[in-house]
């Protein structure tokens, strides 16, 4: 199930920016809390899941914003592997 519709336009994922005071503003807010005084030295973070159109993107966009927001930087790297090209071979 999706969290969120699948939009072409890349203004749509940006809920935080949009909705600040939102409650999706708000969840996100709480996890870069979380994330800064639980894990402050991890320099990396990825965002995944099994299925496909579950919210990802939206989230490590809105995530990245609300970082940015508060003065740090991001870089935010969108990947594509699909497994099912492989999956035939074995």
């Amino acid at each position: 199930m999706s969290l969120f519709k699948r939009n072409s336009s890349h203004q749509g994922m940006l809920l935080y920016d949009r909705t600040p005071q939102s409650n999706f503003a708000d969840q996100i807010r709480s996890l870069r809390t979380y994330l800064q005084q639980n894990h402050a030295n991890v320099q990396i973070l990825q965002i995944t899941s099994a299925k496909a159109s579950e919210g990802k993107s939206v989230l490590a966009t809105n995530l990245a914003l609300a970082n940015a927001k508060i003065g740090q930087k991001n870089i935010t790297s969108r990947h594509q592997f699909q497994l099912s090209q492989y999956t035939n071979e074995f």
